[in-house]
């Protein structure tokens, strides 16, 4: 059993994320533009705009899309359409694998999968989603979101991995456990300061991932593991500086 940390914060004995934190420090000017997105100025904006470039190119932004969707599309028989925004650095699609109404009410099933633009990493979140609809009115509300492959979402959720990792050899699934943490100095464009979790740096601001989670949390962290870990019984947690921070080091601290 794993114990969701809602910082970033690691065993570093055990997992090692430090490549992940160094893709995002690279890309994002961790604890230094507090009040607000970092200038176009900063040397790791220019990093990330250099890496969202092909997003505004549409022959190359038409080529990436058309890459996965082709292989999305021969592994799961659903609708499947693109849902990248231009503001975030990740190519995105959505699968839905069902809907149902009833009346004035519609339940949508869909799966989610991001590949991030600024590091070899994609993940894959499900939703259940619910929206009434009046003449006057339209609420729309997520019930859960489905972190692993589990129930009606196992075979569409595993299908998409295998889609993902052949487009993209040696790109690693990041699972709820460490998309979750939240990066302190972190901000991302369009955002009010609160979207400041892995998530949202890798990939994108949306689809929230507030929503009560489902499935397995730790689902694919034991990839994470290092190799010939061997597990002796003792817990240390490291964490990156406080911003703003110095070279990277890590404070270690027994759990």
């Amino acid at each position: 059993m794993h114990t969701l940390i809602p910082r970033f914060a690691f065993d570093e004995e055990k997992f090692d994320l430090w490549p992940l934190y160094g893709v995002i420090k690279e890309h994002y000017p961790l604890g230094t533009f507090l009040d607000g997105p970092a200038p176009a100025t900063a040397p790791e904006s220019a990093k990330l705009e250099a890496a969202m470039a092909p997003l505004y190119n549409r022959r190359q932004y038409s080529k990436l899309l058309a890459e996965i969707m082709k292989n999305v599309r021969a592994a799961i028989k659903r609708r499947v359409y693109g849902t990248t925004y231009g503001y975030s650095p990740s190519i995105s699609i959505c699968a839905v694998l069902a809907t149902q109404r009833t009346g004035n009410l519609t339940r949508t099933k869909e799966l989610h999968m991001s590949v991030s633009l600024i590091g070899p990493y994609y993940t894959i979140v499900g939703f259940d989603h619910s929206v009434i609809t009046w003449p006057e009115e339209k609420v729309a509300v997520t019930n859960c979101m489905v972190v692993s492959p589990f129930a009606e979402y196992e075979d569409g959720f595993r299908a998409l991995m295998r889609a993902a990792e052949s487009t993209y050899p040696g790109f690693r699934f990041v699972p709820y456990y460490i998309y979750c943490m939240e990066i302190a100095g972190l901000r991302v464009r369009m955002s009010d300061g609160e979207h400041n979790k892995v998530y949202h740096a890798l990939f994108h601001l949306y689809p929230d991932i507030t929503a009560a989670p489902v499935g397995d949390k730790a689902f694919g962290l034991e990839s994470w593991i290092r190799a010939g870990y061997a597990d002796t019984g003792e817990r240390w947690v490291s964490y990156p500086p406080a911003p703003p921070f110095p070279e990277p080091t890590a404070d270690r601290n027994p759990q």
